[in-house]
């Protein structure tokens, strides 16, 4: 239970970010612009200027993305940081942990950013190099099948956006994924364009009849 007067900061992860970020708050308070000039000079680039102007695939870039978004959590918080002297405990989701270890005064922003920084690069270069779900979404791939090892909570943000785009989204035996179940355990799901899935379906079941053969 947090007291009377106590502060929690929540910090956001990935998917928040948004041309313009920050630029209002650099332009009305000196201590925002001074948190975004020393994740710059850490960083050894300007990612405020890719923040406040763009271009938007730029910035969405993971390896941009992930540090300005603790950039602009930073930036809040150094506006909002006399506050800190009654903050009862700090949390963020995904990257947004790294915020919340610079609010509770455990890591400095720059040495936040500069992780952060490498944390979206790996993971740039993984999804690169071994594409996911996103990348049917994205138009970077046409099938994403996945036959084993998952829970509910691998694919369940994966399904509900390739859904919202109008992607066929399904088990491998072609049923509806079905989440909230008591047993989370569901080690397969097929993404695809619809235009792929009979020919996917097709493929699986001539795969399984080699395997009985």
């Amino acid at each position: 239970m947090v007291g009377p007067g106590k502060i929690v900061w929540l910090c956001p992860g990935q998917g928040t970010q948004k041309v313009g970020m920050g630029k209002d708050l650099a332009a009305r308070f000196p201590a925002a612009r001074l948190a975004f000039e020393a994740i710059d000079d850490a960083l050894g680039f300007r990612l405020s200027q890719v923040m406040f102007e763009g271009p938007e695939d730029e910035l969405t870039a993971t390896n941009n993305a992930q540090p300005a978004i603790l950039a602009h959590s930073v930036a809040v918080f150094s506006v909002l940081g006399t506050a800190a002297a009654v903050t009862a405990a700090a949390a963020g989701h995904s990257l947004g942990e790294y915020s919340a270890y610079v609010t509770a005064g455990a890591l400095s922003a720059p040495d936040a950013a500069t992780l952060v920084r490498q944390r979206g690069d790996l993971m740039q270069r993984a999804g690169q190099d071994r594409p996911g779900a996103m990348a049917v979404v994205l138009g970077q791939a046409e099938i994403y099948l996945h036959s084993g090892g998952q829970y509910e909570w691998d694919s369940c943000a994966p399904v509900a956006v390739a859904k919202a785009h109008g992607l066929h989204c399904s088990r491998l035996d072609g049923s509806e994924p079905i989440y909230n179940r008591p047993d989370t355990y569901m080690p397969d799901i097929l993404i695809c364009r619809p235009e792929y899935a009979d020919a996917v379906f097709e493929a699986l079941a001539r795969a399984a009849a080699g395997q009985r053969d």
